[in-house]
């Protein structure tokens, strides 16, 4: 990190919690491409089944991909936010 500039580490910090406050708006197209997937899925299985079990198990499926995708997306961005703003810390107070 001391090799960027300081104007970079800002915007890495801004982006980076900017990113955590809108990972689940981030998170959206991928959730909505495993909802596409796991109905199609579930189409081609309810013609041979007819179980409604099986649309639970597929939205409750797609739920957890969307959770997932939206902590993974908050977690790297807080990750990439803490080391700039520890790296901006540092940079100022060594000024001082």
């Amino acid at each position: 990190m001391e090799k960027l500039k300081t104007k970079t580490l800002w915007i890495i910090a801004i982006t980076s919690g900017l990113c955590v406050a809108f990972s689940f708006v981030i998170a959206t197209p991928i959730g909505m491409l495993a909802d596409k997937i796991l109905l199609a899925r579930f189409a081609e299985q309810w013609t041979q089944s007819h179980d409604p079990d099986s649309v639970w198990s597929s939205m409750a499926v797609a739920e957890d991909i969307f959770a997932f995708t939206t902590y993974l997306i908050a977690f790297i961005a807080l990750v990439c936010g803490t080391f700039a703003a520890w790296a901006l810390y540092k940079r100022r107070r060594s000024k001082i």
